[in-house]
């Protein structure tokens, strides 16, 4: 598989041969994912704002990478020892040959990591980096780039044996979707907002309500919590948020105010708790 074509922005042609050394006037900084070629960046901005709309958050374990860094890469990856069967590249008057088990990667000066154009896409789940492929609600990045990434300007094709390389294609010719989110930036889904005070006091009082039945248990709480999210649906979404709840509720003195009034929290109690848990959904 190759890439359909490529453009190459009109502000680094004097930088492809070699790549690696764009001046810092033609680098912009993607928030979370890294820095890019002032076009590729819009473009990621854009990419980067319809995947969290989606519940996917882009990151980044490649972005602009200088000559030195790909010189130091490549040495990493590749030596001058005959490999059978190995990808393998000329240079310095050599043949290098990719060591057993290693990524591959281009030689220096040829990659478009060093024209600020290519990123290895990766997921961003909690605060952890991870690969591509990841579903979240049942939807993986890999997935939405298939779907969505060429109405952005990014590629994927280069490498066929790396997924997770992509390739901004559109030089200067800056796709429509890009300029419909400068214009007007996509909005994170409601449900990407801390809880309001409303909010709490709402699902404060429904929990309430149910840690007062006779018949509750303390290590039911997950469950009660996942009873109401289908009842309010934009409240609770993570299970993580809902163990985090749950740990906290176990901290707490058990002290009924009256027989069988379960774990014997006051409504305050538990507003506190979903407080001080903020409980969110701005990232999967």
């Amino acid at each position: 598989m190759s890439l359909p074509y490529k453009r190459i922005p009109a502000g680094i042609a004097a930088y492809t041969d070699p790549t690696g050394k764009l001046p810092a006037s033609q680098l912009s900084h993607v928030d979370g994912i890294g820095d890019f070629q002032i076009q590729a960046a819009r473009a990621m901005r854009a990419l980067q704002a319809a995947a969290k709309a989606d519940g996917l958050i882009v990151a980044s374990v490649g972005d602009y990478r200088s000559y030195d860094e790909q010189v130091r890469l490549f040495e990493q990856r590749y030596e001058p020892v005959y490999h059978a069967g190995a990808r393998h590249y000329t240079w310095k008057g050599q043949t290098w040959y990719l060591k057993p088990g290693a990524a591959g990667a281009a030689y220096p000066g040829t990659s478009n990591h060093g024209l600020g154009l290519a990123n290895d896409m990766a997921l961003n789940v909690n605060g952890h980096i991870v690969t591509l492929d990841q579903t979240v609600n049942g939807v993986s990045l890999w997935t939405w780039l298939n779907a969505h990434g060429r109405t952005y300007g990014w590629s994927w094709g280069e490498a066929a044996s790396e997924r997770w390389h992509w390739v901004y294609i559109e030089g200067d010719q800056i796709p429509a979707a890009v300029i419909a989110y400068e214009t007007s930036p996509i909005k994170p889904p409601e449900d990407d907002m801390p809880l309001s005070d409303d909010d709490l006091n709402k699902i404060a009082s429904k929990i309430t309500a149910i840690l007062r039945a006779p018949e509750f248990k303390v290590n039911f709480l997950p469950q009660v919590v996942t009873q109401m999210a289908a009842v309010e649906p934009h409240l609770v979404k993570q299970d993580t948020d809902v163990q985090a709840l749950h740990d906290d509720v176990l901290k707490i003195p058990t002290t009924p105010a009256a027989p069988g009034s379960g774990g014997g929290l006051t409504e305050q109690q538990v507003r506190d708790l979903l407080n001080s848990q903020r409980i969110t959904t701005d990232e999967p």
